[in-house]
């Protein structure tokens, strides 16, 4: 389940020509060839067809299948009630395939599921391994990543600025790995 302002681009785009950051799709793109998966649009940008068939356009523009539906635009309940929806309706009998929910906002009720991305970088490679880790049943634990960090405030910065979390020494990821816009 994607969002597209904050993991595509920077969250408060202003200009046209910022949209879509070629490190953010590409690292997007990654993902979704590394993993298998398919892309359904969860972000405000489906209520409107032009902004939808842009993303749709962006996916396969980086060798990417079309995306594979939206989430319904539901009056309550928020992104975890339209795509808790959306699973209900369309999961096989089994029960719904391994998922994540990529987005730069923090919401409940899907939390085990959320990849949360910092909206002033985007969609970087260490979110990219994340959402490939998940996917894989390597990461059941996921929901780690979707807790805010805390401020130190003796220090005046937040703790996950200082320290690898458990996830990304899982990974053997590093801080200075990490993609920087």
């Amino acid at each position: 389940f994607l969002d597209v302002d904050g993991v595509l681009h920077h969250a408060y785009v202003d200009d046209p020509k910022h949209l879509f950051a070629p490190s953010c799709v590409a690292a997007l793109a990654d993902a979704v060839k590394r993993s298998g998966a398919r892309v359904v649009l969860s972000s405000s940008w489906r209520e409107q067809h032009g902004r939808a068939v842009l993303v749709d356009d962006v996916l396969v523009g980086a060798g990417l299948a079309p995306l594979l539906a939206a989430t319904p635009s539901l009056l309550v309940g928020g992104r975890a009630a339209e795509i808790k929806s959306w699973l209900k309706k369309h999961a096989p009998p089994s029960g719904p395939p391994r998922w994540v929910a990529v987005d730069d906002r923090y919401f409940g009720g899907i939390k085990a599921h959320l990849i949360h991305v910092d909206g002033a970088r985007g969609f970087t490679r260490r979110d990219a391994d994340r959402v490939v880790a998940h996917l894989a049943g390597q990461l059941p634990e996921a929901a780690e990543a979707a807790t805010p960090p805390r401020r130190n405030s003796s220090a005046g910065r937040l703790e996950d600025d200082a320290v690898d979390s458990p996830t990304d020494r899982k990974l053997g990821l590093r801080r200075s790995e990490s993609s920087a816009f």
